[in-house]
């Protein structure tokens, strides 16, 4: 019983022994594949191509998100005015979540989430570094602009000099064909009753936006 045991042992460390020189060779002959050979540098090239392509449906996939959440937020505004004849105002703060007004029959200050619920929640815009919300400016009466960072991560456009004329932002306004991660923000505004869906993205088309590609052209 005992000489079994040590046999199977014997036989166990050569297996062991044989799967690691095996293992050792794999690596070592990859390593020198990926150093020393024209074949390494195809292998790096193609492994550096997935990343990249990685990190660019990473950023449509945000792109989309902020598009998205900006046309929903809009959405709530617009039935927002419809009840009251007026949106909510802007707060030092900058941020969608924190605008509101007062309105008749409410104590309280009111806003897209109580005491109506035009939304359920304020989505955070993924492109802000703090994870914060959507920027938002209005003069409370007659326009509004919802803006994201894009995907520079950069505050491209100050939405508290916006009057309501859009012709001075086409500049700063993202545009994907620029690169993935270009400058530039992705903003709706109701005064044209506009939304940047930036190029090489697709989102149901809506019978009241008018698309910016002519502005854009003409820039």
């Amino acid at each position: 019983m005992e000489r079994r045991t040590k046999n199977f042992l014997i036989a166990l460390a050569l297996f062991a022994g044989a799967f690691f020189f095996l293992g050792l060779t794999s690596v070592g002959y990859l390593v020198y594949v990926l150093a020393f050979t024209e074949k390494g540098g195809e292998v790096a090239q193609s492994f550096g191509g997935m990343q990249s392509n990685f990190a660019n449906a990473r950023q449509r996939a945000q792109v989309a998100r902020a598009t998205a959440d900006i046309r929903s937020l809009s959405h709530g505004l617009d039935m927002f005015q419809l009840d009251n004849n007026k949106y909510p105002n802007p707060t030092e703060s900058r941020l969608f979540g924190d605008a509101g007004t007062m309105i008749e029959g409410y104590p309280n200050q009111a806003n897209l989430t109580t005491p109506v619920s035009y939304l359920s929640s304020y989505p955070n815009d993924p492109h802000n570094t703090n994870k914060n919300g959507y920027r938002y400016f209005s003069d409370g009466d007659s326009f509004y602009i919802i803006l994201s960072n894009g995907p520079d991560m950069d505050i491209d456009i100050d939405e508290r000099l916006f009057d309501g004329d859009i012709t001075p932002l086409l500049s700063m306004i993202y545009d994907s064909s620029n690169g993935m991660v270009s400058s530039g923000d992705i903003i709706r505004t109701d005064r044209s009753n506009q939304l940047r869906t930036p190029r090489g993205m697709t989102l149901p088309p809506e019978p009241q936006e008018v698309m910016l590609e002519e502005a854009t052209s003409a820039k």
